[in-house]
């Protein structure tokens, strides 16, 4: 929940002398899209389709996938890649991360266009 939180209210988590560098927008921007056809889609299908015994429990299925798509972009914004004074966080994830020591990166190049 705190992660959540600091993500609606736009605080990212950054220690001090530290460069945060986004990641996954792309990726959230597409989620967003999916869930809100998705959305959209599960909406037509309560109305005409699913009995009425059945809507409640269709009614928590969509609450709980907005939910979720609302916890992933909260930890990829919030878990951002981290560049201190002496290594490299590279993060994919809530829980995965990779920590590089800067002696051991030669260079970093910007991606080149196709």
């Amino acid at each position: 929940m705190r992660d959540l939180t600091a993500w609606l209210t736009r605080r990212p988590l950054a220690g001090p002398g530290e460069v945060v560098i986004g990641h996954s927008a792309a990726l959230r921007s597409s989620e967003f899209a999916f869930v809100g056809m998705e959305v959209v889609v599960e909406a037509l299908m309560d109305v005409s389709m699913i009995p009425p015994a059945w809507q409640p429990f269709h009614l928590v299925w969509m609450a709980v996938l907005i939910d979720l798509t609302l916890f992933f972009a909260a930890v990829t914004r919030r878990r951002p890649h981290r560049l201190t004074a002496g290594a490299l966080t590279i993060r994919a994830g809530l829980f995965d991360e990779v920590v590089l020591p800067l002696s051991a990166v030669r260079s970093v190049s910007p991606p080149t266009p196709p």
